[in-house]
């Protein structure tokens, strides 16, 4: 017979969604490096603000505000651009954020043979978020991808 556990062992969360995009990879580099979030996911986000700093800049901050009116502080954390990778994590979420770490990748990888992008999106999740929050943020990722490919619509 298995017994509840009063202490349940909890483990952070990873979650990742991916897209070809029919687009040259620096025009997708470009966009995700300088922050421009609201061009990229224009159904997702209304705004982007730097607060400290400049896009593409570690230790940089900025604000995103999203169509629900959420905003969401952000510090980058790593920016390659040999690697086209950036990556930042939640500082301060307003509403207050159910889970105590939030941690986004996002790389861009060269499809050398036409030119194009393929795009890796990321999410590392602390162990305090639940089942729900990760698989809303898998559907919204898909959403927010299929919004980019229709954004981009690059030949």
């Amino acid at each position: 017979m298995v017994e509840a556990l009063d202490n349940p062992v909890v483990t952070s969360s990873h979650q990742y969604e991916a897209a070809y995009l029919n687009c040259p990879v620096d025009k997708v580099w470009d966009l995700l490096r300088g922050l421009d979030l609201q061009i990229c996911f224009p159904d997702w986000i209304r705004e982007v603000n730097m607060i400290q700093g400049e896009p593409g800049k570690v230790g940089s901050q900025f604000q995103v505000t999203y169509r629900d009116d959420a905003k969401w502080t952000f510090q980058i954390l790593e920016v390659s651009d040999i690697k086209r990778t950036i990556i930042y994590e939640l500082v301060n979420a307003e509403p207050a954020s159910t889970m105590s770490g939030y941690e986004t990748t996002f790389r861009v990888f060269h499809e050398t043979l036409d030119n194009k992008a393929f795009l890796v999106w990321e999410t590392q999740f602390s162990n305090d978020a639940s089942a729900q929050v990760v698989m809303d943020t898998k559907f919204k990722k898909v959403d927010a991808l299929n919004s980019l490919k229709r954004v981009l619509q690059c030949s």
